[in-house]
């Protein structure tokens, strides 16, 4: 796969754009952010997030971190696949702290 689109700088580039979608998502998402807080430490491709909402212990992103959420950002993945996974996690939250927010 990798000679087929362009070799090791392509791979990177597919890498960066998808780590670039899911900041992108991070920055207009109050709920969620980076583990890493500086973004010159954060990883383009096994990204961890931490959840601020008491929600999804389901899923830890590694035993001795904080809750959160690791999602694979990998040159095997496209973009437009982390947009919709964002989009699913919207989609979750709500309904997940629809009572929540009904309640208070």
């Amino acid at each position: 796969m990798a000679k087929s689109i362009g070799g090791l700088y392509a791979l990177i580039a597919r890498a960066d754009a998808n780590a670039a979608t899911l900041a992108g998502w991070v920055e207009k998402t109050p709920a969620c952010d980076f583990l890493a807080k500086t973004p010159a430490t954060r990883s383009n491709t096994s990204v961890t997030l931490v959840e601020k909402e008491g929600a999804g212990f389901d899923f830890n992103a590694y035993r001795d971190s904080p809750p959160g959420l690791r999602i694979w950002c990998r040159a095997t993945v496209e973009a437009a696949d982390i947009a919709v996974l964002t989009q699913w996690i919207d989609w979750a939250y709500a309904e997940a702290t629809a009572g929540l927010v009904a309640a208070d």
